[in-house]
């Protein structure tokens, strides 16, 4: 076999073995797709749509947060942002795992959603802790996370319900 052959064959084998599933043949697809792990009713589908959006915007604030508490207890204010540090460290892996399975349509969504409401509202109450400073324009990342935490609680809660 020559070089440009092997390359060829090489090339035709590797494409076909990354072939997702659903690229396959019609019937293998069929007989290997469990679609009672997927949610396919259209209001629990677009209430996924929200909840996958806002738990990673909320993962999204919460790391601005986290390190924005970090920066502050290596300053000298420990004590004032250790509560929220431990919350959003708590919260974030949680948001992920939500929103992960909220984006595959996973009917196993619905057993996170409780730790989900429950993280984001201890790490919501921890950045309201700082809430007094707001109007004078400081720890506005513990503003936006608090905020966003309120909007997944909000969407979580909206998805139960649907459920």
């Amino acid at each position: 076999m020559d070089r440009r052959k092997f390359l060829a064959n090489a090339a035709g084998t590797l494409a076909a073995s990354s072939l997702p599933l659903y690229a396959l043949g019609r019937e293998r697809r069929a007989s290997s797709f469990r679609s009672d792990l997927i949610v396919s009713d259209p209001t629990v589908l677009a209430a996924l749509k929200t909840v996958r959006a806002a738990s990673f915007e909320c993962v999204s604030a919460a790391v601005a947060c986290l390190q924005h508490c970090e920066e502050q207890a290596f300053g000298g204010n420990a004590d004032m942002f250790k509560h929220c540090a431990i919350s959003v460290h708590q919260m974030i892996p949680i948001c992920e795992a939500v929103g992960t399975l909220a984006g595959y349509k996973a009917v196993r969504t619905s057993e996170l959603l409780d730790a989900c409401i429950n993280a984001c509202r201890e790490c919501e109450k921890a950045c309201a802790d700082h809430s007094g400073h707001f109007s004078m324009g400081h720890h506005l990342e513990c503003k936006a996370c608090m905020e966003a935490c309120r909007r997944c609680i909000d969407a979580c809660l909206k998805l139960r319900d649907s459920l």
